[in-house]
């Protein structure tokens, strides 16, 4: 089948191409295809939901997939990764070998986090069975993340709001609080690190440069 325009990509960049795009005035076809199965994601409100500032709900700046899908009068192709993008002959092929020519493709597939080159730190991300490393930037790896953290915790003492009672660290007598290790002082790194800590885990926030947010803050604005 031939489409007027293919989006490749389902976070806030396609999402806000597609409204853009009706909100102006285009009336043609629009086929969107994602490598999730959910609504367009806001990766930077994964940190609320780990600690459960937020529900799962509230993640979905766009609204759900029938709100905001429907009233773009977008064909969602949820689940289907792009494979290959064939420019010339403007074709392009999911992973179950479907095929689509297109008239324009928008490539909004946002980011990937960045994994440092540590050996056994992409084995231990691709492990399927008692995972115990994560990134942030999906909504399936928050929520394992979530489900992890939630069970390491589950005998410790936590007070009303989550946190363990004054002066202890959120472990039953005798034991110690699970540990966490977050690589990388970026804004996402210092925020996950904040709400771990505050959930009752004890947390060595790992930075290869000298200060925390290298890239977005001024080394005495870091230091404070």
């Amino acid at each position: 089948m031939r489409i007027p325009l293919a989006v490749v990509g389902n976070g806030a960049a396609a999402a806000e191409a597609v409204s853009a795009l009706r909100a102006n005035g285009y009336k043609e076809g629009i086929h969107l295809f994602a490598d999730n199965d959910h609504a367009p994601y806001n990766p930077m409100l994964g940190t609320y939901l780990v600690s459960g500032v937020i529900p799962v709900e509230r993640v979905f700046p766009f609204g759900d997939e029938r709100g905001f899908y429907d009233a773009n009068r977008v064909d969602a192709h949820l689940g289907h990764t792009v494979v290959r993008l064939d420019a010339a002959d403007q074709l392009l092929t999911t992973k179950d070998g479907s095929q689509y020519e297109y008239d324009r493709c928008l490539v909004a597939s946002g980011a990937r986090p960045s994994v440092p080159p540590i050996p056994g730190l992409r084995e231990a991300l691709a492990e399927t069975v008692g995972r115990r490393v994560f990134t942030i930037q999906s909504l399936e790896d928050t929520l394992a993340l979530k489900g992890t953290v939630e069970r390491l915790l589950a005998g410790g003492r936590r007070s009303a709001k989550g946190r363990p009672p004054e002066g202890e660290i959120g472990a039953p007598d005798g034991e110690e609080a699970p540990r966490a290790a977050v690589i990388g002082a970026s804004f996402a790194g210092v925020k996950i690190a904040a709400a771990l800590h505050d959930m009752g885990l004890r947390v060595c926030l790992v930075e290869r440069e000298p200060h925390i947010l290298p890239l977005s803050a001024h080394p005495d604005c870091a230091h404070l």
